[in-house]
């Protein structure tokens, strides 16, 4: 049987792969087959959103489960860990200079807030330490 904290992350996991996939194809849809370097600095942003949010959910993924006064310093590192990790990134790859900047920074931006929702519920079920509501979990 598969704990709950493993649930909730599993099903974390599994939103963040089909956003960071879905979102980005819309994206590519959007801009055409016309400019194939705008297109790569969209996967290419997309990616280093996506690496912050998954780094953003392993301080929660240590604190699910303890005593509620421990996981809020988890959230708050959490937060930190995301933004940072997502700044630091995606300065290193605009400086590169091997995509074009626009689009890059733009679907940084764009990914950046459509994970934060995942994200979000992440932290709030790892505070509340919630169950998840499959059946199979009872």
């Amino acid at each position: 049987m598969v704990s709950s904290r493993e649930t909730v992350f599993v099903q974390f996991l599994i939103t963040v792969a089909v956003l960071g996939a879905v979102v980005p194809l819309i994206g590519c849809g959007y801009r055409g087959p016309h400019d194939p370097a705008a297109m790569a600095a969209i996967w290419i942003g997309a990616a280093v959103s996506l690496l912050g949010s998954l780094a953003g959910a392993v301080p929660l993924r240590k604190a699910y489960g303890r005593p509620a006064p421990d996981r809020l310093p988890a959230i708050f590192v959490a937060m930190g860990v995301r933004v940072g990790t997502v700044l630091v990134m995606a300065a290193v790859v605009a400086a590169s200079g091997r995509w074009p900047l626009r689009p890059l920074l733009v679907w940084v931006a764009i990914m950046h807030a459509v994970l934060l929702i995942p994200d979000s519920l992440l932290a709030v079920r790892s505070m509340t330490g919630r169950r998840a509501t499959n059946e199979n979990d009872r």
